[in-house]
């Protein structure tokens, strides 16, 4: 029996197996950082978003269509569905 290649199996590609198949942690609201602030980035125009309609409620306060145009126009995070108060019911 060889026990080269199935030793090599079992130390090497099942431990990158089972990382890929662990999920990652949840993120929570405002973890980027320290107090759940709200540091507003630079947008980018050039990041390619979907047009499906998700709505998620910015840090900033707006509602933004889905959580990829909220991150394309600086906002660091956001919570799923619009935004309520001011403007946005």
């Amino acid at each position: 029996m060889a026990k080269g290649p199935w030793l090599a199996f079992v130390i090497f590609v099942l431990p990158g197996i089972t990382a890929c198949a662990t999920p990652a942690p949840p993120r929570t609201v405002g973890s980027e950082t320290p107090n759940n602030q709200c540091v507003l980035k630079d947008p980018d125009p050039e990041m390619a978003c979907t047009r499906q309609y998700d709505p998620v409620c910015g840090c900033d306060g707006k509602t933004y269509g889905n959580a990829c145009t909220a991150r394309a126009s600086g906002v660091p995070w956001s919570t799923p569905g619009a935004c309520h108060g001011k403007g946005n019911d």
